[in-house]
């Protein structure tokens, strides 16, 4: 598997952040790059009823590999951050162009 030229050339540089993802299933940790932003406009939907309510964005490559496996940011699973904060994934979208996962985003709420 390989990332497409958009995610290599723009997101990737952008995801500057290590970060510590724990599957929920096994909860194996792995050391990823991702980027995290509090949450804002979606707030305004959240209290119009449209939008469920997410503390934190996160940015994540559609998968990376690691010691030969391939590894995903999926619902269940928990990123902890550099300051030692937890957070916990609800609701995971994949941003596509012509085909191609061009990254990840994540929305996630503190444990």
């Amino acid at each position: 598997m390989s990332y497409s030229r958009i995610t290599r050339a723009v997101v990737k540089p952008l995801l500057t952040i290590d970060l510590t993802l724990i599957k929920q299933d096994t909860g194996t940790e792995y050391t990823i790059k991702g980027y995290l932003q509090t949450v804002t406009e979606v707030e305004l939907l959240a209290r119009a009823g449209i939008w469920e309510r997410y503390s934190v964005r996160g940015f994540f490559l559609p998968f990376y590999s690691i010691d030969g496996s391939i590894v995903k940011v999926e619902e269940g699973d928990r990123i902890k951050d550099p300051d030692g904060n937890e957070y916990v994934v609800g609701r995971v979208i994949t941003q596509w162009y012509n085909g191609e996962a061009i990254y990840v985003e994540a929305y996630m709420e503190g444990v």
